[in-house]
């Protein structure tokens, strides 16, 4: 059994290495929970099962390559969501291509917004409420090993009941190989006088270079001054592509000037994949990305993530091995169709992206991106779809 550690529990935030001196650990660490990565899906576990009750040492492992503090995750919730998550929550979305300017309003929805610094504290208090610490290190490696798992860092091997790999340590088997990834590069922009509405999302804007993929940019505003502007790309290309000049133009032209400035910077690349990992008897469990919780169709992942999270934790608290939450069928179906489109048309997807917001309410579209709608609104909204392109697709196409 997989009790505490072995040696004094590490403090939070504890340093790797310390000026040139390294820290010296007897080996190995033991814990109930290693947590690999303290992004999104990550501390999201962390909270899930500070929130579960779950009595195990939990240890998160993560470098610090990436803080946290120059990072946003956002995303569609309830109103009745809890508000301790979220920035400032707008309720009006707008979407632009070659049919103008369309200005929806959702009753049931808000998007809203999570920063790095304010995901770090509530993972933190997570942590304060159980046995858990930060360790901060690299880790190289993972293993199963009978009844746990290993995972090897640069200061040495921790051993751990159960492994949430959030990084890729370990390839998810039963996951097929992503036919697409998306794309993103966002900055926080300082506009004078600025041109935008602060109190409306423009969730799409088609009218940026396409360049073969599906593009489109997003700009949430932060301010009366201020907004994150982002470029989102679905694309085939197995490397990576600078679109910054696109992102800059974008600015230009949106505030119809050229003296704005960039206060933050973030960018990411993701695999998309309409499959999730098959269940099968492993210490290693992949979360987030790794798992294929990004949404191919609209490249929304928080909120699945956050699913994702609740039903481990659950299970876990409960004595049991980790369950996982499943996106509907009829999802993932979708979401292999929408991927073969972004290989072979991309430019239906744009169009069948435009006709899904001007043809349905905005309720039910924001349904859909967060995996709540029922069979009768999912067939209501495949209506309103090309036709002929998605059908091709469809018959090209076998997902499970």
């Amino acid at each position: 059994m997989v009790g505490r550690p072995t040696v004094d529990r590490p403090r939070r935030d504890v340093t790797a290495f310390e000026g040139d001196r390294r820290e010296s650990w007897r080996a190995p660490i033991e814990v109930g929970v290693a947590v690999i990565g303290s992004g999104a899906s990550g501390s999201w576990l962390v909270r899930a099962l500070a929130e579960a009750h779950y009595t195990g040492t939990v240890l998160v492992v993560d470098d610090g390559s990436t803080p946290l503090r120059d990072r946003v995750w956002s995303s569609w919730s309830g109103v009745t969501a809890d508000s301790d998550d979220t920035g400032g929550a707008l309720r009006r979305l707008v979407v632009a291509g070659d049919a103008g300017l369309l200005d929806l309003a959702s009753t049931s929805y808000e998007y809203a917004s999570v920063h790095g610094d304010r995901l770090w504290s509530l993972t933190s208090q997570a942590l304060d409420t159980m046995s858990g610490s930060r360790l901060r290190t690299r880790a190289v490696s993972v293993r199963d090993a009978e009844d746990h798992a290993v995972v090897e860092t640069d200061i040495g091997p921790i051993r751990a009941g159960w492994v949430f790999d959030s990084v890729g340590l370990q390839e998810a088997r039963g996951v097929r190989p992503p036919r697409a990834w998306m794309e993103f590069e966002g900055w926080d922009v300082h506009l004078p006088n600025a041109p935008f509405d602060p109190d409306a999302l423009m969730l799409m804007d088609f009218r940026v270079p396409q360049r073969g993929d599906v593009a489109f940019a997003h700009v949430l505003p932060l301010s009366e001054d201020c907004a994150l502007v982002e470029l989102t790309v679905f694309t085939t290309r197995r490397t990576a592509v600078d679109r910054s000049d696109d992102l800059h133009d974008y600015i230009d032209r949106m505030a119809n000037r050229t003296d704005w400035t960039i206060t933050r910077q973030e960018s990411g690349r993701f695999p998309l994949t309409s499959t999730q990992p098959r269940r099968r008897h492993s210490r290693v469990v992949p979360i987030g990305a790794r798992a294929g919780l990004v949404k191919p169709s609209t490249g929304y992942g928080y909120s699945r993530m956050r699913r994702d999270a609740r039903r481990i934790a659950e299970s876990m608290a409960a004595g049991r091995p980790p369950s996982r939450w499943q996106p509907p069928w009829r999802h993932r179906a979708m979401d292999a169709v929408f991927l073969e489109l972004v290989g072979t048309d991309p430019a239906a997807v744009v169009l069948a992206l435009d006709r899904m917001f001007r043809a349905n309410p905005a309720d039910r579209v924001v349904a859909f991106l967060e995996d709540e709608t029922t069979v009768a609104e999912d067939l209501r909204l495949i209506a309103t779809l090309p036709v002929v392109p998605f059908l091709r697709a469809a018959l090209r196409v076998r997902p499970k």
